[in-house]
C-alpha cells in the first residue's frame, strides 16, 4: 500500500516531462514564411503557382509603401515603375500622375524636397491639369509644395501656350492666305477660258495697192482716211478735166463759136488735168510707201467665248470670313486648363 503512491506520483513526473519536450518543440521548429505559402486549389486539388502582379497591381502595392511608412523602399520601386511605363506604357495616364505624387510626397517625407520639386515640375509639364495632391492623404507640406512649383511653373506655361497660340494663327493665317491665292488664280484661269486670241496675218501686196488700202489693212484708219480722201479727189478732178475737155472739143464745129476762147478754156482744162494727175500719182506713191514703212505682219485680237460647262460651274468667287485662333491658359477650382477658341 505504500508503494502505490510513490508509483503514482512517478508517473505523472513522466508524464509532465514528455509534454514540455513536445511543446519545446513546437516552439523551435521554423514557421513557413508568407512567400513560400502556396494555397490549394479547391477545384484541382493542388497547389496553384504564385500570382504575376500587373503593372496597375504593382502601383497599388507600391503605394501602400508610402502608407506604412517605408519610404526608401517606396522611391525606388515607383521610380522603377515610371522607368518601366515609360519603356513600355503600362500604366493609365491617371495612374502616372498618381505615381508621380506619390514619389514625390517619398521624396518629402526623406528630406528631399528639391527631388520633389523636379518630380512635380515633370507631372505639371506633362499634365498641366494635374489636381493638387488630397489634403485627406498626404500632409500639408506636399499640397504647398505642389503649389509653389505649379505656382513657378505657371509663367512657363502661358509663354509656351502664347507660343502654341501663334504657331497656330500663323497657320491659320497661312491656309487663308493660300486659299484667297487659289481664289484669285481660279478667277484669272475662268478669265482667260472666256477669251480667246485671234490672229489675223496681213499680206504685203495689199501695201501697194493706193486709197488707203495698205493703211486700212495695218490699222491706220487715220492715215487710210487721208490717202483715200485725197487720192480720190484728185483722180476725180482729172477725170472731170478729162469730161470738159471732151465737151469743149465738141464744140469746135458749133457755128459761130469762139474759138479763141474755146482754145482758152480747153488749155485751162488740160492744166488741170495735168496738176490733178501729178497730184494723184504723187499721193498713190506717198501712200503705197508709207504702207509698207508701217506695215503690220500681222494682228492679235480677242475676243469672248462661252466657258465649257465644268468650267462654268466652278466656284469663282473669293473667301467670305477668315478663321482665326485663339487658345487661353484658364485656372478653374485649382485646375489649369487650355481653352481653344475659333472665330470666322
Amino acid at each position: 500500500m505504500t508503494r502505490s503512491p510513490l508509483l503514482r506520483l512517478g508517473l505523472i513526473g513522466v508524464v509532465c516531462l514528455l509534454s514540455f519536450e513536445s511543446v519545446a518543440a513546437a516552439q523551435l521548429s521554423p514557421k513557413p514564411s508568407e512567400s513560400s505559402v502556396v494555397t490549394p486549389d479547391p477545384l484541382v486539388g493542388e497547389a496553384t503557382p504564385p500570382i504575376d502582379l500587373g503593372s496597375e497591381a504593382m502601383l497599388s502595392r507600391n503605394i501602400s509603401l508610402y502608407e506604412s511608412g517605408r519610404y526608401d523602399e517606396c522611391v525606388n520601386a515607383l521610380r522603377a515603375t515610371l522607368v518601366a511605363h515609360a519603356l513600355k506604357k503600362t500604366l493609365r495616364p491617371e495612374s502616372v500622375d498618381q505615381a508621380q505624387t506619390y514619389l514625390a510626397a517619398c521624396l518629402i517625407a526623406n528630406g528631399k524636397p528639391d527631388e520633389a520639386d523636379s518630380v512635380f515640375a515633370e507631372a505639371i509639364r506633362s499634365n498641366p491639369q494635374l489636381r493638387v495632391p488630397d489634403s485627406l492623404i498626404f500632409p500639408q507640406s506636399v499640397s504647398d509644395r505642389f503649389l509653389r512649383v505649379r505656382e513657378r511653373m505657371l509663367a512657363n506655361i502661358r509663354q509656351e501656350e502664347q507660343k502654341r497660340m501663334r504657331d497656330a494663327e500663323r497657320r491659320v493665317q497661312q491656309q487663308n492666305e493660300k486659299k484667297k491665292r487659289d481664289a484669285d488664280v481660279t478667277q484669272k484661269l475662268r478669265a482667260l477660258a472666256a477669251q480667246e486670241t485671234v490672229i489675223e496675218r496681213n499680206q504685203r501686196w495689199l501695201a501697194t495697192v493706193p486709197f488707203g488700202v495698205g493703211q486700212f489693212q495695218n490699222h491706220d484708219y487715220a492715215a487710210g482716211g487721208v490717202f483715200l480722201g485725197m487720192e480720190a479727189m484728185l483722180l476725180g478732178t482729172a477725170i472731170t478735166a478729162i469730161v470738159i475737155d471732151e465737151r469743149l472739143a465738141n464744140k469746135v464745129e458749133v457755128p459761130g463759136i469762139n474759138l479763141g476762147e474755146l482754145r482758152n478754156k480747153r488749155r485751162d482744162a488740160y492744166s488741170v488735168l495735168v496738176a490733178s494727175s501729178w497730184g494723184f500719182g504723187v499721193a498713190a506713191v506717198a501712200g503705197i510707201i508709207h504702207a509698207h514703212l508701217r506695215f503690220v505682219p500681222e494682228r492679235r485680237s480677242v475676243r469672248k467665248r462661252a466657258l465649257p460647262p465644268e468650267l462654268a460651274q466652278w466656284p469663282s468667287r473669293s473667301l467670305q470670313g477668315e478663321l482665326s485662333v485663339d487658345v487661353a491658359l484658364v485656372n478653374s477650382g485649382g485646375q489649369l486648363g487650355l481653352q481653344l477658341l475659333g472665330r470666322f
